[in-house]
């Protein structure tokens, strides 16, 4: 029998072991590591990304399986090709002779491999039960470089069955238009993809998709039209869910009248844990929850069980909670978003033309003591109704302890901008530089605690009528913003063009000041003990371009030079402040690896300095 002293000992070396095999393994999964280290492994070459964003600054950095911020492979991982052209044996593992069906290649699949699909239709029905990656957007004679928009991958339900599910953790899924999907048959949740469930998935990543015409029932109660998620577990471990450029559209959570739930997304946590999402470069439109009543979230509905969900640069445009307008059974609830227990962030947001009884934008319903927060910055809530006749308040809020934070928000069109009803504890609501459109005739419908100031004035947009929300030159919500990023509005063009930053989702242009772009090319990783280098960016104007570390702990920079100081994630922000001629320049960053020779690496993750 050991006495504490032995297992005081084995713990801390297992710990130590654990610890020097982890470093190993994000030390070899480094572009180039593995060959420097002396392992015979054949080099990876990386999937497409999205470009460059103003939000590369507040990305979140702390999980280092974070979608984009590794390699999307392991070198000692395989790698599975498919085409419509294929045949279904062997190993699917040679590019001259690809499997024909996903379903053949994953059967063939090892953990945390890749299997790359070629354009066509596949008409599958699908199901991940492994951790894995699938890409689309290759050709039979590029395997490398994925363009998923033009060499479609596509796979259709045939409005007969999902098309995929996923029931394993850790499964990335790129570059795949998802289509004419139908839960009806089985349990009419997720008509394009279900995630889940308790204890099953606890991480998940959707990149460049497009959710389209999926039904999850044909009859009643239907969850997640395009998309539906049931992640997290028993273990009070937090789940998360990456989404980046994803449109979802035309997509139905149910035909019938009853309890439908998320048209074009429904997001779930299970079990007792919390459910964090990350959505960045978002589009819902056009989405339909249910069919008469009782339906929850037209373009998105969330039960995050005290999660935060992040949504920047998000359009939520014309999305329905139900089709018509009735009070029978129960109202409908958030035609653009439901939120229910949890905290929603949102910046550089666009939500229009969406309907539901309570809340034709938002809809808060917190029934426990977490309540619900939603923090808002350069957001435009405008027009959010089927018809003006039908319109009730932008955003409801009921139930206990719900919280409102706005900053530079702009809101039109509907009668009511904020409502509160059944709330047992009064909902708090702050206000920064908002702006409440002389066409909302009431501010506040019911009780609330506010504090701060709207300003009221014109929203003055473009073309309002034709969808394009835009700032014209007569608009109130001109330089009256407090100027805070994100630097890029929801174009990506640069804030402030003026004295301050304007109010809402878009940035005004002055006529006769010209845009301009850096272009700063990606940085290598490397090793610590470096000698300092130069970086390099130019701008389309010819300006100077300016750099600064956002890393400091990891990495500083005079001028143009980086000196590296420790292991870690070093991120450089390019900036081009313009002049009379020339309007800012959207920050560009890069983020590289500072690796330590002398044994497993002491990681330092970026500190955002704003």
């Amino acid at each position: 029998m050991r006495n504490d002293g032995d297992r005081k000992i084995l713990t801390v070396a297992g710990i130590l072991g654990i610890v020097l095999v982890a470093g190993l393994m994000l030390f070899l999964n480094q572009p180039g590591r593995a060959l420097a280290a002396g392992l015979a492994v054949a080099p990876i070459t990386h999937d497409a990304q999205p470009g460059d964003s103003p939000y590369d600054d507040i990305d979140e950095t702390d999980d280092i399986d974070q979608a984009g911020a590794m390699a999307t492979q392991s070198p000692l991982s395989t790698r599975q090709f498919v085409a419509p052209g294929g045949t279904d044996t062997g190993f699917c593992t040679e590019q001259t002779q690809p499997c024909k069906t996903i379903t053949y290649a994953l059967s063939q699949a090892a953990d945390e491999g890749e299997i790359r699909v070629a354009a066509g239709i596949y008409k599958e029905l699908i199901q991940v039960i492994q951790p894995i990656s699938l890409t689309g957007g290759f050709t039979v004679t590029n395997w490398i470089t994925p363009t998923w928009t033009v060499n479609q991958t596509i796979l259709d339900g045939q409005n007969a069955y999902r098309p995929l599910t996923i029931n394993a953790d850790r499964v990335r899924v790129d570059g795949f238009v998802v289509r004419n999907g139908n839960a009806t048959g089985g349990d009419r949740t997720g008509g394009g993809i279900f995630i889940g469930s308790a204890n099953v998935v606890d991480r998940a990543t959707l990149l460049n998709l497009r959710l389209e015409n999926n039904v999850a029932s044909d009859v009643e109660s239907g969850e997640g039209g395009g998309l539906a998620v049931a992640m997290g577990n028993t273990f009070m471990q937090s789940a998360r869910l990456t989404l980046r450029n994803i449109t979802v559209i035309s997509n139905t959570a149910s035909l019938g009248s009853l309890s439908a739930i998320g048209g074009g997304m429904s997001i779930q946590a299970v079990g007792n844990s919390v459910l964090d999402v990350d959505m960045h470069n978002v589009t819902v439109q056009g989405n339909t929850a249910g069919n008469d009543f009782s339906s929850s979230g037209g373009g998105i509905a969330m039960y995050l069980n005290g999660g935060t969900a992040r949504m920047y640069q998000l359009r939520i445009i014309d999305n329905r909670a139900a089709q018509i307008q009735t009070f029978l059974g129960g109202p409908s609830r958030g035609g653009g978003i439901f939120l229910s227990e949890g905290t929603l962030v949102m910046s550089n947001v666009l939500i229009a033309g969406n309907a539901g009884e309570r809340g034709d934008a938002i809809s808060l319903l917190s029934s426990g003591i977490g309540g619900s927060l939603i923090s808002m910055n350069y957001v435009t809530l405008a027009d959010n109704y089927r018809v003006a006749s039908d319109a009730a308040a932008i955003i409801h809020s009921e139930g206990w302890y719900n919280y409102l934070l706005l900053s530079n928000v702009l809101f039109s069109g509907n009668p009511i901008a904020l409502e509160a009803r059944n709330n047992p504890q009064v909902p708090e609501v702050t206000l920064a530089n908002v702006l409440i459109d002389n066409n909302i005739g009431q501010a506040i419908s019911g009780t609330m605690t506010i504090t701060g100031t709207p300003l009221r004035g014109s929203a003055g947009f473009v073309n309002a009528a034709a969808g394009d929300y835009h700032l014209a030159a007569t608009s109130d919500a001109i330089n009256q913003g407090n100027s805070q990023p994100p630097l890029a509005d929801l174009d990506g063009a640069s804030r402030p063009k003026g004295a301050a930053s304007d109010i809402g989702a878009y940035e005004f242009a002055p006529p006769g000041v010209a845009d301009q772009t850096i272009t700063f090319n990606p940085l290598p990783d490397k090793w610590l003990g470096d000698a300092p280098f130069s970086v390099n960016a130019t701008a389309s104007s010819g300006l100077p371009v300016s750099f600064a570390s956002r890393s400091p702990i990891v990495c500083t920079i005079n001028g143009n030079t980086v000196t590296l100081l420790t292991a870690g994630f070093c991120t450089v922000e390019a900036t081009q402040a313009g002049n009379a001629d020339f309007n800012p320049a959207a920050p560009v960053t890069r983020h590289f690896l500072v690796a330590d020779q002398s044994g497993a690496p002491k990681l330092y993750l970026p500190v955002v300095i704003r």
